[in-house]
């Protein structure tokens, strides 16, 4: 919906900060607490003609801070190739400034078709489903681990 609406907007009718420019953190909560924030000052609800310039303002800082940094990113460890993956590459703004970027800074940028760009969220899932069949159960005081061996045996 993001993505349909931005397209209808102006991207700069709505400031909005891009998080922390120079760390390679690509941390979004100053950016949503931003949008929060502008929400409960208004006291209402945008209006259904404001939205696309809103949607398109919003969806402009997000872009700019993940082409930025993971350019950035790639030019100081001398990466040539990057792959653009998970539900956010399917944002069609998002696709149209990897690849005009990249190829401007000599970075060959790899986007799957919007329709192979799932919610790694799902992917969890389907792994959870796989562990719960073969037994396996945690309790509720189970911390989340980011680099948590996916392996079915315990």
């Amino acid at each position: 919906m993001i993505d349909r609406l931005a397209k209808q907007g102006n991207r700069e009718a709505f400031p909005f900060p891009r998080a922390m420019r120079e760390s390679l953190d690509f941390s979004f909560s100053g950016l949503k607490t931003s949008l929060l924030t502008r929400l409960k000052k208004r006291g209402a609800p945008f209006t259904p003609e404001e939205l696309p310039d809103l949607t398109a303002s919003y969806q402009e800082a997000i872009c700019d801070v993940l082409v930025e940094k993971t350019l950035r990113a790639a030019a100081m460890v001398s990466v040539t190739r990057v792959v653009i993956c998970g539900g956010v590459a399917a944002n069609s703004r998002l696709r149209e400034r990897f690849r005009n970027e990249g190829a401007s800074a000599g970075i060959e940028v790899f986007i799957p078709p919007p329709v192979l760009c799932t919610d790694n969220a799902a992917m969890i899932a389907v792994v959870g489903t796989h562990l719960l069949k073969a037994g396996r159960r945690d309790g509720l005081d189970l911390n989340a681990v980011s680099r948590w061996p996916l392996t079915v045996n315990p």
